[in-house]
């Protein structure tokens, strides 16, 4: 059965998918042989003195296994301090998920424009309502300088939650900003939530909520959907969209079970650095390990979820055919700007009229 998804994505009554190998123009699946492989091959690992890729053979492994325990429990002030937050958001919808860190290095101009463009955008959308902002921080300053600044959006902060992410960080060897979209995802599919992860480098043209919520595959509804990354069969943490399901908690236990293996040293004292980007390396191993258990995931098309800078291929799909699957819009640009200077995107922002903050 092909799609009847036609117009945009916010008017999406129904998506239903092939479960086909991926295809830019349609989203899909990873065939199960690269899947496989990603649990079974060895990690790039690379020389700390002159950053090239070790090439010898090693036993150090691309994914690393989780443990079989079940993830600690969520201590009761903290669940209740949840819930008493998700009284404010509609149940019917994903909430929209975003952590915010500004203590240590401090954002440039033009990252602090792109955040602000961004939280901006959901006022556009008119989703604010959906939107929960985590102030990763030390105490509370962080929320109190975001409130200051966006009064009207919802700014999370409980010093629970931060002992919890720093757990998460040890037990993972991943940075606390990048575990922290596990953690709290984990959490509010236990509290039964749908959830949609995002970060804020990016520009949404469309409310993704009534696709996301439409996908289907051989007829059952998708629990996990996310935005594919650059190269690779792998995934983008970026932007996610997660149902409440075993399947999707079983998902989120063993990415917050695993650690990573940052560094590997020779016998000779040789240190190799292991170049797998953190949460990432975690959720995509889990996927792995998941696609296998029979969770029914769907990777993002590029046409409307594009991570990087190809606007050309974002913003031109092909021609749709009577009888064949509906292509969508675009309506999610993921533009990685936060590890460049961001002078390109900026300049994208401003060349196609993406922007909905007063810039005055």
């Amino acid at each position: 059965q092909g799609s009847s998804a036609v117009g945009l994505p916010h008017v999406v009554t129904d998506m239903t998918t092939k479960r086909a190998n991926y295809d830019e123009e349609l989203g899909g699946v990873f065939p199960p042989e690269s899947m496989a492989d990603m649990l079974t091959r060895p990690a790039t690992l690379v020389l700390q003195e002159n950053h090239t890729v070790f090439s010898e053979h090693h036993d150090v492994p691309f994914c690393p296994v989780p443990a079989p325990a079940d993830l600690p429990d969520t201590p009761s002030e903290v669940l209740d301090f949840l819930r008493h937050e998700l009284q404010n958001y509609d149940s019917e919808k994903p909430v929209i998920f975003v952590v915010m860190e500004l203590e240590g290095k401090p954002m440039r101009k033009m990252q602090k424009m792109q955040a602000t463009n961004f939280l901006c955008g959901f006022h556009r959308l008119n989703i604010a309502n959906q939107l929960m902002i985590f102030a990763l921080s030390r105490n509370n300053g962080t929320q109190e300088l975001l409130r200051s600044r966006h009064p009207e959006l919802r700014v999370l902060w409980h010093p629970g939650l931060v002992e919890i992410v720093e757990e998460a960080r040890q037990r993972t060897s991943t940075p606390a900003n990048r575990v922290c979209k596990l953690v709290i995802a984990n959490m509010l599919v236990h509290l039964d939530r749908q959830v949609i992860v995002a970060d804020v480098d990016e520009y949404w043209l469309h409310d993704p909520t009534r696709y996301l919520q439409s996908l289907r595959t051989a007829g059952r509804q998708v629990e996990f959907a996310a935005m594919k990354n650059l190269g690779e069969d792998v995934v983008n943490s970026g932007f996610l969209f997660y149902r409440p399901t075993p399947n999707t908690k079983e998902l989120l236990r063993m990415a917050l079970m695993a650690k990573k293996v940052s560094w590997h040293v020779l016998p000779d004292g040789t240190k190799l650095w292991n170049r797998a980007d953190s949460d990432q390396l975690l959720l995509n191993c889990a996927l792995a390990r998941s696609a296998a258990m029979g969770l029914d995931y769907f990777i993002l098309p590029r046409a409307g979820f594009f991570f990087g800078r190809g606007l050309v291929t974002f913003m031109c799909p092909m021609k749709v055919h009577l009888g064949t699957e509906a292509k969508i819009p675009p309506v999610v640009w993921h533009s990685a700007g936060f590890s460049t200077d961001y002078k390109f995107e900026t300049q994208v922002l401003l060349d196609l009229d993406w922007t909905d903050l007063d810039a005055s």
